[in-house]
């Protein structure tokens, strides 16, 4: 057994067009992102606190699963749910509509629940993200 910590650092998407999926990262939910060089398959995205997300496109991705002997998700179905924690309600609301104006594709309004207030949103590839203020997990702006 390791006696590190587990921890994740890095979360791989596959995307059908690394442009139009960098305006939704960058534009819609406000992350730092390169340009995409020419001929490029993948690109890191590095986030605070040292998680990598990467997003690669589609073909590439498949290489990996095959090696590991399965299939990935077709587009549009949902393997997981990746959550972006705010530091404020209005955060949630700003961040929904920048998303969408990206190419994001928003579920309807920002509701609270049990756990916070938040919505959801899938990327141009259909991932989807949760967009959450819960006092509890508030992240600074």
């Amino acid at each position: 057994m390791s006696t590190h910590p587990i921890r994740i650092h890095c979360v791989t998407l596959p995307v059908d067009d690394l442009k139009r999926s960098i305006t939704f990262y960058r534009e819609g939910l406000g992350m730092k992102a390169d340009d995409v060089p020419e001929g490029a398959d993948h690109l890191p995205l590095l986030l605070p606190g040292g998680l990598y997300l990467v997003l690669t496109l589609r073909s590439d991705f498949t290489s990996f699963t095959q090696l590991a002997g399965r299939t990935d998700a077709p587009k549009g179905t949902v393997g997981c749910i990746l959550s972006f924690f705010t530091a404020n309600r209005n955060e949630v609301d700003t961040l929904l509509q920048s998303a969408a104006a990206s190419g994001g594709t928003v579920s309807g309004p920002a509701v609270e629940r049990d756990w916070g207030y938040g919505g959801f949103v899938a990327d141009p590839d259909g991932h989807l993200w949760e967009i959450l203020f819960n006092p509890h997990f508030a992240t600074e702006s």
